[in-house]
């Protein structure tokens, strides 16, 4: 099923449900087929977006979905230099930006039956080491991230999640994919701001976190923390870095969850391991996640491309390719070891060792 399919099955399931702020899932849907409408861009073209995480860049990816478009988003952080590199690399069609009115015409069909294999996303890597990589994605492998997430978080029907990761970034995708999954609510949250995200949790009744570790410590530290009602917060979840324990306890007695997740992935295979446990755990990589199959090699961290999360390879980078895809396995660059009967630890990046 690809997501456009995906959509149309959500909005037939819960029409009235709140899928972002100001538009149930049948208005999400009747919007993002007259934007789509409005783009006027063939299945497989580009589309490349410079926006924060404001309400219109959602629709603007579900109507990029819908027309059969692969949503290109692009960091606003980036120099103008980086920006066009990336948008003349991924041979955008169409560029939007912060002043640009969304586009609008008579509702598109849908491309319902667009194959699922197909590209849906195309995602940039930092580019720390070179040139930022371009990261193609399906829609089989992006419906499937949300589906693992969604699972694995604990997700229930009608949760509400926190829309502030960069949708830019694997983790913002992700969870706005989770959440039509679920029926759930993506309450967006343009730029980061701890009183702000307080404030949205307590008045939109914000039931799962899916930060980084620093947002975290932004939020138990914050001065508003004791006086805001987080009660509503039942699912915690973070990447990007292993957290400390003193941090998991704060977390923990912040916001007393009933989940509390660790996701270890990447933008190539969006989920590799989950730890599953943090209070008991913290920091713990985990296992092998829904979708994984990990193994080491001379220490370092590799996971199965069968993964239905899994790229096919980067965008006309072959260079790239040979450095990081062996044999059918994704080479993540990450060390780590298995401690614990099988829980998997991280010990830092393969060109921080020394040999």
């Amino acid at each position: 099923m690809n997501l456009a399919a995906s959509l149309l099955a959500a909005a037939e399931r819960h029409p009235e449900a709140e899928a972002l702020p100001g538009y149930t899932y049948a208005a999400l849907l009747d919007q993002a087929a007259r934007i789509a409408g409005g783009l006027e861009l063939e299945p497989g073209d580009r589309l490349a977006v410079v926006l924060d995480n404001r309400v219109e860049t959602a629709l603007l990816y579900w109507a990029a979905q819908w027309a059969g478009v692969v949503f290109v988003p692009l960091s606003w952080r980036l120099s103008e230099s980086e920006l066009d590199y990336c948008i003349e690399d991924c041979g955008a069609r169409l560029v939007l930006r912060e002043d640009d009115a969304l586009p609008a015409g008579s509702a598109h069909p849908g491309a319902l039956d667009l194959d699922e294999r197909e590209p849906s996303l195309m995602l940039y890597t930092s580019g720390t080491t070179g040139k930022p990589k371009g990261v193609p994605r399906s829609h089989r492998a992006d419906r499937a991230g949300g589906l693992s997430q969604a699972l694995q978080h604990g997700y229930l029907p009608g949760d509400r999640t926190l829309g502030v990761m960069p949708l830019y970034h694997t983790m913002g995708l992700h969870s706005l994919v989770a959440m039509h999954h679920v029926g759930g609510c993506f309450v967006s949250m343009a730029r980061w701001d701890a009183a702000e995200a307080l404030r949205l949790i307590e008045d939109e009744r914000v039931t799962s976190l899916y930060l980084a570790p620093t947002l975290f410590h932004d939020l138990v530290d914050h001065r508003d923390a004791a006086r805001r009602d987080v009660s509503s917060v039942r699912a915690l979840g973070y990447a990007g870095a292993a957290m400390t324990s003193a941090l998991v306890e704060r977390c923990a007695a912040l916001f007393a969850p009933e989940v509390f997740v660790n996701h270890y992935g990447s933008t190539e295979i969006y989920t590799f391991s989950v730890g599953a446990d943090q209070r008991r755990k913290p920091g713990c990589a985990g296992r092998p996640a829904l979708n994984a199959r990990l193994k080491l090699v001379d220490g370092e961290i590799c996971c199965a491309l069968d993964s239905e999360e899994a790229f096919t390879g980067y965008w006309n980078r072959p260079d790239a390719d040979a450095h990081a895809i062996h044999a059918g396995w994704y080479r993540t660059g990450d060390m780590g070891r298995v401690v614990g009967g099988g829980d998997l630890r991280l010990e830092g990046r393969v060109e921080d060792m020394i040999i």
